[in-house]
């Protein structure tokens, strides 16, 4: 997340600079004091909208998918209590991750992030060391008071600016961010009057524009976005229109441009100035300054009062929209049902618009929505993208369910009489050990019923649960609810789920808690429909009129279990609080696998499944993310899934 914030906030720069620098360029006839007061702006902005970017709402606008480097940036979830449910980890290995594994290494999107930090560190340090040893040439300077510098600046400037002569130095220099100080050369303390008044008016100049504060804020605009070329040749421009302004106020003090060029040329002499100063006479830019003084341009007066109001608020306007507006990626074609007879149009659509949420929000690799009819199985919407393309993420892909499978366990339970629903568990303060390996929770956890088991995604509870229910039971059920069974959508894939499972084991544990096996977010969203539909069980189609029902469970244990997925979304603790929607009743269940995906990178599958009344009908809805980071399913999924449930509200 971070390199795309960072790729993101440079694209945003870079369009503010060059914004900034094309209206330099059309300015190219005004004075240098209105062109160095826009490229103050343009700076500035280049540093600011990056930050801002990050912070600030967002104001979303449909673009196509070629600015999906955008949709790196990371959406804040809504306000709520979020928990990250933590995997199994063992001592000695990692738990058997559920798609095949092979030695990682750095990811290169990660890399190219931290290589960006170190070379702005890098940078940064080097400005402070300049502003170091611009202050020890001020301390090592001695104070004038008298003479012609120490009364001139006085009557100049209205008020006391320190004058400083100092051996380390060959021409006048003005430094301080604050307090600015102007330091002469030993030589200028035998110069003339009138030149000592010359050079005074134009390093005072300096000194009213807070000309180093504004240099050393583009030196830092550089150092973070060191490698957009745009940043380097805006900050050069500022500091060679810093000087032709202070040129043009000692030429307005009413000083002959010849007589003025003359006099910068005999202080021009071979430099020793810290970076952190502003030389009068820099080599680097005095043909151009000379050829300025000696031109015979009207436009010497700095912009009124009327013009300057008017180009900040062009630039903070510009500056606003460069931080704030981010393409949301157009959704691509919606994907057909393999029938389309049990499709609901509407819903589809909004399916598909979340979906284009989520990879603006997330960039997931891989992103499946499913909605289901609990009363009939029917799919009647079903969306899915690898990639960025569509695809059939639902039935075609297995992953780890994690916790969103702790429900099914606790429902097993509850219907063989292994536990009460208002029964407690042990569930902390530690890990649990299962020889040389650990099961833990995100929290540290005491004495939990069922409900709260799942609210704050307790895998030791879960565990607790499991010791109940037992191996053989916990496999049966796994059965009972399809899961490992032949799918009744044609061609679709199958997860893996362990034939036996032994009392007390660490296996039996990590299956409980969705780990260790697999199944398709089709096999989930079936498992909840069932729940939701009173225990009566339906084969998930994509037929219009539903499949044969099955009872697989009371009443009571599926009222019950319902119960405590309505408290895994509205409890203070729970990890689903972002699915809440105002005036909807909602029930689910977050989930978060972790894994080492194919490629050898660290996967993240997160997820949530939850139940939704909406004012027509109860809907049963699944959100899944593979993510390359490590995020839970209550901070993408559950999020995601509140919107759409918002979304279908008037359907």
């Amino acid at each position: 997340m971070l390199q795309g914030l960072l790729l993101s906030g440079a694209i945003r720069a870079a369009l503010v600079l060059a914004a900034g620098l094309v209206a330099y360029a059309l300015l190219a006839r005004a004075a240098a004091s209105t062109r160095r007061f826009i490229l103050v702006l343009t700076v500035g902005a280049a540093l600011v909208v990056p930050i801002a970017a990050a912070v600030s709402p967002r104001w979303r606008v449909e673009a196509p998918a070629a600015l999906s480097v955008f949709a790196h940036e990371a959406e804040p979830a809504p306000a709520a209590t979020v928990h990250t449910t933590s995997p199994i980890t063992e001592r000695t290995a990692p738990a058997p991750a559920p798609v095949s594994s092979s030695t990682g290494g750095l990811d290169p999107t990660e890399a190219l992030g931290l290589g960006w930090l170190l070379v702005a560190a890098a940078l940064l340090a080097r400005l402070g060391s300049s502003q170091l040893r611009a202050r020890s040439l001020v301390r090592g300077a001695t104070l004038v008071e008298r003479g012609p510098w120490g009364d001139a600046t006085h009557a100049l400037a209205g008020r006391r600016v320190d004058v400083r002569v100092s051996a380390e130095i060959d021409s006048p220099v003005v430094t301080g961010l604050l307090y600015p100080t102007i330091v002469i050369p030993r030589d200028a303390l035998g110069w003339t009057v009138d030149r000592c008044r010359l050079v005074l008016v134009h390093e005072l100049a300096h000194v009213r524009r807070r000309d180093v504060l504004v240099q050393a804020i583009a030196d830092v605009a550089c150092a973070l976005q060191w490698c957009n070329p745009l940043v380097w040749l805006c900050a050069r421009k500022l500091r060679v229109e810093c000087e032709l302004a202070a040129d043009d106020t000692v030429l307005a003090a009413g000083v002959q441009p010849t007589r003025y060029a003359e006099e910068l040329l005999a202080v021009a002499t071979s430099l020793r100035t810290p970076s952190a100063a502003l030389a009068m006479a820099e080599r680097g830019s005095l043909e151009t300054r000379v050829a300025s003084i000696l031109a015979a341009r009207p436009a010497r007066a700095p912009l009124a009062a009327r013009g300057t109001i008017s180009v900040v608020a062009v630039g903070a306007l510009l500056a606003a929209a460069a931080a704030c507006a981010t393409p949301e990626l157009s959704s691509p074609p919606p994907m057909t049902p393999r029938t389309g007879t049990a499709n609901d149009p509407a819903i589809q659509r909004a399916v598909d618009a979340e979906l284009a949420a989520i990879a603006t929000a997330w960039s997931p690799e891989v992103a499946t929505i499913i909605v289901l009819d609990p009363a009939t199985g029917e799919i009647l919407a079903n969306g899915g993208r690898r990639s960025g393309q569509p695809i059939d993420v639902g039935s075609m892909t297995a992953m780890a369910p994690g916790s969103t499978l702790k429900p099914v366990t606790i429902a097993a339970a509850l219907e063989t009489h292994a536990i009460t629903p208002t029964q407690t568990f042990e569930c902390g303060p530690g890990p649990r050990a299962y020889g040389d390996k650990l099961l833990q929770d995100a929290s540290v956890n005491g004495t939990l019923d069922a409900a709260h088991i799942l609210a704050v995604s307790s895998n030791i509870g879960a565990s607790r649960i499991f010791d109940a229910l037992g191996g053989a039971n916990l496999a049966s059920w796994l059965r009972r609810f399809h899961f490992g069974d032949p799918s009744s959508v044609p061609g679709a894939a199958v997860g893996a789920v362990p034939a036996q499972l032994a009392d007390r084991s660490y296996e039996g544990a990590a299956a409980a808690n969705g780990i260790g096996m697999t199944a398709t977010p089709l096999e989930v969203i079936a498992a909840y429909g069932a729940i939701a539909g009173d225990g009566v069980y339906h084969a998930p189609t994509f037929d219009r009129g539903g499949s044969t029902p099955e009872r697989i469970l009371s009443s009571e244990t599926a009222s019950a279990v319902m119960t405590m997925l309505e408290t895994a979304v509205v409890d203070e603790t729970a990890t689903g609080g972002a699915a809440r929607v105002a005036g909807i009743h909602v029930a689910g269940k977050t989930g978060t696998a972790k894994f080492r995906g194919a490629d050898g990178h660290d996967q993240t599958y997160a997820s949530f499944v939850g139940v939704a009344d909406l004012p027509s009908r109860r809907l049963v809805m699944l959100v899944g993310l593979q993510l390359r980071t490590d995020l839970s399913g209550g901070k993408t999924a559950a999020p995601a899934f509140a919107r759409l449930v918002t979304r279908l509200r008037g359907n």
